[in-house]
């Protein structure tokens, strides 16, 4: 482990809140280039990006190559092929609440309607959520949308849906297996978010945190998880936290046969078994000198699990095992990370506008970007194409990489 890092761990390991400022040496930038395999500086893309082998989607930022009409952040799907942006959307577009399925872009737009787009052809298809029964529809998403098999499950603010794949892409109107709320449903209220998703690929288990308001005042929340079968019944659900301000009640989290591991406001992690018995919790950690204590992000890769601030310069690596503390790791720029590290045999790829590549088990940086991808509120999420073993940088411009293995 380089020098900065090991004492950045031990000041975290010590002190748990440490604020005393563990700055990598400047020299220290000169880490071993990542190779770029090209590049396209015509567009820049604000928030995560969506890849496939013909597609990419995000949402513009500046460009030389969109129609003059279309506003900062609103959707795009660029076409690799081409080199063109094929599609535009009045609406934002990130990898959390859209994905790619079949060459059909999946995703809801600001009128809470589900928007399935053929990317071949352009059409499209429109659903009203309201047609999935009573609920407060909030469109948007802070858990990405994935797809299982024959199954797409997407992941709205305070809703979650299974649809069959087929009927979802060639429906007129598709209705889905099942869908259901937080489980804290109250007429017209936007408090109950989904804050985290996990989803057992074994069992076909769903696993989600959620808050719900604090009896008799509703400043704080309670924060519970909630485990659901294949056809979404509820098996179980248990209380992890409760009392908290708004911001410290957003969770994430993370599974492993017969485990969940959440992160929760404090910027700690707790594991417990299925049946809600607490198993080990860390201390708060928190990047020295920063303020923030709200999670972002929690990861879980193997034997390590990646817990992300929101709005810092730093992250962190703990062991599925005991909870210690693997690894920090903090960037020399000082720029907030994005949401989501792309993990790629055994390399942590994550962009605060360049782009660093880290072993997962010792946290030692192995490259890093050489151009800065990040123009001002744009940070570029890493996305990794597997049709041409490509890493995907989009921020101030498209960028393609090379993995390192």
């Amino acid at each position: 482990m380089d020098k900065g890092l090991a004492l950045l761990a031990l000041s975290l390991l010590l002190g748990g809140c440490s604020t005393t400022q563990t700055q990598l040496p400047q020299q220290e930038y000169n880490y071993p280039a990542l190779t770029a395999i090209d590049r396209d500086n015509r567009i820049s893309a604000y928030g995560g990006t969506i890849a496939s082998h013909d597609f990419l989607v995000s949402n513009a930022n500046t460009s030389e190559i969109i129609p003059p009409e279309l506003k900062s952040t609103d959707g795009i799907v660029f076409d690799r092929r081409t080199r063109q942006v094929v599609k535009s959307y009045p609406y934002s577009l990130n990898s959390n609440n859209a994905l790619i399925v079949d060459d059909h872009l999946v995703s809801d737009d600001d009128k809470s309607n589900l928007v399935v787009t053929d990317l071949t052809t352009l059409r499209e298809t429109v659903t009203p959520l309201s047609s999935l029964g009573d609920f407060f529809i909030q469109t948007g998403s802070t858990e990405q949308s994935f797809v299982d098999g024959d199954n797409v499950y997407m992941v709205f603010i305070n809703l979650l849906a299974k649809y069959d794949k087929k009927t979802l892409l060639t429906s007129a109107a598709p209705q889905p297996i099942w869908a259901r709320d937080n489980g804290f449903r109250r007429p017209k209220d936007s408090t109950g978010y989904v804050n985290g998703v996990a989803f057992d690929r074994n069992t076909k288990e769903l696993f989600y945190t959620t808050r719900e308001p604090f009896a008799g005042d509703d400043r704080y929340y309670n924060t519970w998880l909630f485990r659901l079968d294949e056809n979404g019944k509820e098996i179980s659900r248990f209380k992890i936290a409760e009392h908290l301000p708004p911001t410290l009640a957003f969770s994430k989290i993370a599974i492993e046969a017969g485990t969940v591991y959440v992160a929760i406001g404090g910027m700690k992690i707790q594991k417990y078994d299925l049946q809600g018995k607490l198993l080990w919790e860390t201390p708060n950690v928190r990047c020295p000198g920063q303020e923030t204590n709200v999670v972002s992000g929690l990861f879980r890769h193997g034997s390590t699990l990646l817990l992300m601030p929101d709005g810092d310069g730093c992250f962190f690596a703990f062991d599925t095992l005991t909870g210690k503390l693997k690894w920090a790791f903090e960037s020399p720029n000082q720029l907030s990370f994005a949401n989501r590290p792309l993990v790629l045999n055994g390399v942590v790829y994550a962009a605060n506008g360049y782009m660093w590549a880290l072993d997962l088990e010792t946290g030692k940086i192995l490259a890093m970007s050489q151009k800065n991808a990040t123009t001002q509120g744009t940070t570029g999420t890493p996305a990794y194409d597997s049709s041409t073993n490509q890493i995907v940088l989009w921020g101030r411009e498209l960028q393609f990489y090379k993995p390192l293995r």
